[in-house]
């Protein structure tokens, strides 16, 4: 369905109704000897030189990444076609048997500084290649994130352009495994479930090329994994029919619970504050029951002691873990410089400052580092991240991560001494100071063992909740 790779087709052959001096031109440029190509330039017509594949010296030049030879040809064409500006722009917009021009190689090869180069002389941004991709099909597909960012920012390029076959930028960035230009895209809202000609989606693309971490943050995007190809196949009957078994089993329609693992979820799952409330309110309710219905019975007072100091530790590094920061990162400053991130316009000014994007999240603004994720269900940078924990929905990073240790250690020794005192409740001979003449006459069992069994079972089932965490 999709060609080969940009650079399979700009290998030229030099011997295509060529003289020697000529041959040895483009030879040269292909070597990227400057000075030796710069030697031919006076005795030879180089608007009238093209190989057998189409490439001009221009193509040569832009393709190997030479700006000082580009702009030699270019001053040189100049010479030859004098002050006319239509021929000057016709020869930087000659296509290649297979219809690249010249700013599509500069496109692939993400230089900014030919690209521009050539807008000057009239490039056109709108060329399409014979399979109709444009510059930013291009960009996608070479993982060109700052040239990418340029041609939709500043070129004003559409983001949902499409070619030949109704392919996006995003399908051409699937396809290569352009794991930081599907980022952009996605930040950029493009459409993530668009259908091409044979109803291709993103997905299909990514799984089918094993792109485990881009079929993830796909997912994690809200890409739909049940829509079919036009051979009414899902992702995943390609995800099996290729042996790809990680891809696979993020493709499978399985429940999937956040709470008992710290692995990263296979879609996105709607945050929640539902279970560190319900963790909060059970050690509460454990330490007024232990309070109220035991404590008071237990013959040793250092039981008194041992469970409000367990209770107060294990409150207090709940609270703290809760309300600090774990090390969430972003550039704040630059978003108040801009005025805000409406219109992206931080990436406007990171694209100003000569910055190049891969290397910047395209939501956080913040430069990466290995010691630098981006959580998709914060949807923000986190500074040495574990995990996202859905029981308290909170990253676990390096600011936070002592007192997330603290609470589980302080809630496993608080559960197990409120364990301890209710085992010790059932088996020792404890009086309650409780008549049974204040019960219905039809309870005639043991209402002392009752009651203290009732209190121990609910504290029992309460405490094993609260370190339930720990497990997991």
């Amino acid at each position: 369905m999709f060609s080969r790779r940009l650079t399979s087709s700009s290998k030229g052959s030099s011997s295509f109704n060529l003289n020697v001096e000529a041959s040895e031109f483009l030879e040269a440029i292909n070597k990227n000897e400057t000075e030796k190509a710069k030697s031919y330039i006076n005795s030879i017509k180089i608007w009238q030189i093209k190989d057998e594949n189409g490439l001009t010296p221009l193509h040569y030049s832009v393709f190997r990444n030479n700006y000082e030879l580009t702009t030699t040809i270019i001053d040189e064409i100049k010479k030859g076609f004098g002050m006319s500006s239509n021929k000057i722009s016709n020869f930087i917009n000659e296509r290649t048997n297979e219809g690249f021009t010249a700013l599509h190689y500069a496109v692939g090869n993400g230089n900014l500084e030919i690209v521009q180069l050539l807008k000057q002389y009239g490039a056109k941004f709108e060329a399409v290649t014979n399979l109709g991709k444009n510059a930013v099909h291009i960009a996608a597909e070479a993982n060109q994130v700052t040239m990418l960012m340029y041609l939709i920012l500043n070129e004003a390029l559409d983001i949902f352009c499409l070619d030949e076959n109704g392919s996006t930028p995003l399908h051409w960035a699937c396809y290569s495994g352009a794991f930081e230009a599907v980022d952009y895209l996605l930040s950029l809202k493009a459409d993530i479930n668009a259908q091409d000609k044979e109803r291709i989606t993103p997905l299909f693309l990514a799984v089918d090329n094993n792109k485990e971490n881009i079929v993830r943050i796909l997912l994690m995007n809200g890409a739909d994994k049940n829509l079919r190809n036009k051979k009414n196949e899902l992702p995943i009957n390609i995800a099996r029919k290729k042996n790809y078994i990680r891809i696979k089993n993020l493709l499978k329609d399985k429940e999937y619970n956040p709470l008992c693992t710290i692995e990263s979820p296979p879609k996105y799952i709607e945050p929640s504050n539902i279970y560190k409330k319900l963790i909060l309110l059970i050690i509460i309710i454990v330490e007024l029951i232990i309070f109220i219905l035991i404590l008071p019975f237990l013959e040793d007072i250092y039981h008194l002691f041992i469970n409000l100091g367990s209770f107060v530790l294990c409150l207090l590094s709940f609270i703290v873990f809760i309300y600090i920061d774990p090390g969430y990162q972003k550039n704040t400053k630059l978003i108040k410089d801009c005025g805000g991130e409406s219109n992206n316009k931080p990436l406007k000014a990171l694209l100003d400052l000569g910055k190049k994007l891969e290397n910047y999240c395209p939501k956080c603004y913040i430069e990466k580092k290995k010691n630098i994720t981006h959580c998709f269900i914060c949807d923000k940078c986190v500074l040495e991240m574990s995990h996202h924990c859905f029981w308290f929905n909170k990253c676990i990073a390096r600011d936070n991560k002592i007192f997330y240790l603290l609470f589980i250690y302080f809630s496993f020794i608080y559960a197990l001494e409120s364990i301890f005192i209710c085992s010790n409740l059932i088996f020792d001979t404890v009086t309650i100071p409780y008549k049974k003449s204040f019960f219905p006459s039809w309870i005639y069992f043991d209402i002392d063992r009752g009651f203290r069994v009732l209190g121990a079972a609910i504290v029992l089932v309460l405490s094993f909740l609260v370190s339930f965490p720990l497990f997991f």
